[in-house]
Protein backbone atom coordinates (compact mmCIF):
# COMPACT_ATOMS: atom_id res chain seq x y z
CA UNK A 1 0.00 0.00 0.00
CA UNK A 2 1.17 3.46 -0.44
CA UNK A 3 -0.05 6.96 1.02
CA UNK A 4 0.65 10.44 0.59
CA UNK A 5 0.48 12.68 3.28
CA UNK A 6 0.03 16.53 2.53
CA UNK A 7 0.92 19.13 4.62
CA UNK A 8 -1.36 22.81 3.05
CA UNK A 9 0.42 25.67 4.45
CA UNK A 10 -2.05 28.72 3.65
CA UNK A 11 -0.79 32.11 4.72
CA UNK A 12 2.10 34.35 5.15
CA UNK A 13 5.16 31.88 5.25
CA UNK A 14 9.25 33.14 4.89
CA UNK A 15 11.13 31.32 2.49
CA UNK A 16 13.37 30.80 5.46
CA UNK A 17 10.42 29.14 7.22
CA UNK A 18 9.60 26.75 4.57
CA UNK A 19 12.86 25.23 4.39
CA UNK A 20 12.92 24.69 8.30
CA UNK A 21 9.53 23.08 8.40
CA UNK A 22 10.67 21.14 5.36
CA UNK A 23 14.14 19.74 7.26
CA UNK A 24 11.93 19.67 10.32
CA UNK A 25 9.10 17.19 8.98
CA UNK A 26 12.08 14.93 7.08
CA UNK A 27 14.28 14.45 10.38
CA UNK A 28 11.10 13.81 12.14
CA UNK A 29 9.37 10.97 9.90
CA UNK A 30 12.45 10.13 8.15
CA UNK A 31 10.55 10.70 4.77
CA UNK A 32 11.79 12.51 1.79
CA UNK A 33 8.89 15.80 1.77
CA UNK A 34 8.57 17.94 -1.69
CA UNK A 35 8.08 21.30 -1.70
CA UNK A 36 5.08 22.48 -4.11
CA UNK A 37 3.90 26.30 -4.73
CA UNK A 38 0.78 27.31 -6.16
CA UNK A 39 0.61 28.46 -9.50
CA UNK A 40 -1.00 31.85 -8.67
CA UNK A 41 1.38 32.32 -5.15
CA UNK A 42 2.62 35.31 -3.92
CA UNK A 43 5.69 33.56 -2.25
CA UNK A 44 7.70 36.03 -2.81
CA UNK A 45 6.10 38.56 -0.40
CA UNK A 46 5.52 35.95 1.62
CA UNK A 47 1.99 35.26 1.38
CA UNK A 48 0.37 32.17 -0.61
CA UNK A 49 -0.05 28.50 -0.66
CA UNK A 50 2.47 25.75 -0.15
CA UNK A 51 2.17 21.97 -0.39
CA UNK A 52 4.28 19.73 1.33
CA UNK A 53 3.89 16.41 0.19
CA UNK A 54 5.64 12.87 1.34
CA UNK A 55 5.32 9.10 -0.29
CA UNK A 56 4.71 6.58 2.34
CA UNK A 57 5.00 2.64 1.29
CA UNK A 58 6.07 -0.40 2.04
CA UNK A 59 3.45 -2.10 4.68
CA UNK A 60 0.00 -3.61 3.95
CA UNK A 61 -3.26 -4.10 5.67
CA UNK A 62 -3.32 -3.14 9.14
CA UNK A 63 0.45 -2.08 9.43
CA UNK A 64 0.18 -0.03 6.79
CA UNK A 65 -2.68 1.54 8.71
CA UNK A 66 -0.84 2.14 11.88
CA UNK A 67 2.25 3.27 10.13
CA UNK A 68 0.40 5.76 8.60
CA UNK A 69 -1.03 6.90 11.43
CA UNK A 70 2.19 7.32 13.29
CA UNK A 71 3.56 9.12 10.79
CA UNK A 72 0.63 11.95 10.41
CA UNK A 73 0.53 12.13 14.57
CA UNK A 74 5.04 13.05 14.40
CA UNK A 75 3.82 15.05 11.13
CA UNK A 76 0.84 17.29 13.72
CA UNK A 77 3.73 17.24 16.41
CA UNK A 78 6.51 18.46 14.64
CA UNK A 79 4.01 21.40 12.91
CA UNK A 80 2.75 22.17 16.46
CA UNK A 81 6.69 23.05 17.42
CA UNK A 82 6.84 25.08 14.15
CA UNK A 83 3.95 26.97 14.89
CA UNK A 84 4.81 27.56 18.35
CA UNK A 85 7.87 29.51 17.30
CA UNK A 86 5.45 31.80 15.52
CA UNK A 87 3.90 35.07 16.51
CA UNK A 88 1.24 35.26 13.64
CA UNK A 89 1.05 31.23 12.74
CA UNK A 90 -0.15 30.25 9.05
CA UNK A 91 -3.03 27.93 8.57
CA UNK A 92 -2.28 24.20 8.35
CA UNK A 93 -4.15 21.24 6.94
CA UNK A 94 -3.09 17.82 7.18
CA UNK A 95 -4.76 15.06 5.20
CA UNK A 96 -3.47 11.70 3.98
CA UNK A 97 -4.52 9.94 0.81
CA UNK A 98 -4.72 6.18 -0.14
CA UNK A 99 -3.34 5.62 -3.74
CA UNK A 100 -4.84 3.30 -5.62
CA UNK A 101 -2.80 0.09 -6.66
CA UNK A 102 -1.74 -0.28 -10.08
CA UNK A 103 -4.76 -1.11 -12.48
CA UNK A 104 -4.41 -3.54 -14.53
CA UNK A 105 -4.41 -3.06 -18.52
CA UNK A 106 -8.05 -3.19 -20.12
CA UNK A 107 -9.14 -6.61 -21.03
CA UNK A 108 -7.06 -7.88 -17.69
CA UNK A 109 -8.76 -7.55 -14.89
CA UNK A 110 -8.37 -10.57 -12.79
CA UNK A 111 -11.38 -12.19 -11.21
CA UNK A 112 -12.11 -12.12 -7.88
CA UNK A 113 -10.34 -14.92 -5.52
CA UNK A 114 -12.10 -17.22 -2.90
CA UNK A 115 -12.49 -14.97 -0.09
CA UNK A 116 -12.50 -11.56 -1.91
CA UNK A 117 -15.37 -9.69 -2.34
CA UNK A 118 -16.46 -7.69 -5.99
CA UNK A 119 -17.17 -3.79 -5.55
Amino acid sequence: MTSRVTVRVTGRIGIDDADRLLTDLAKETDLDWREEHSPDDGHLAGVGELLLTAMISGAAGKGAEVMVEATVDRVREAIGRWRDRRLDPPGIEVRTQELPEDEPAPGLEEEPGAGEAED
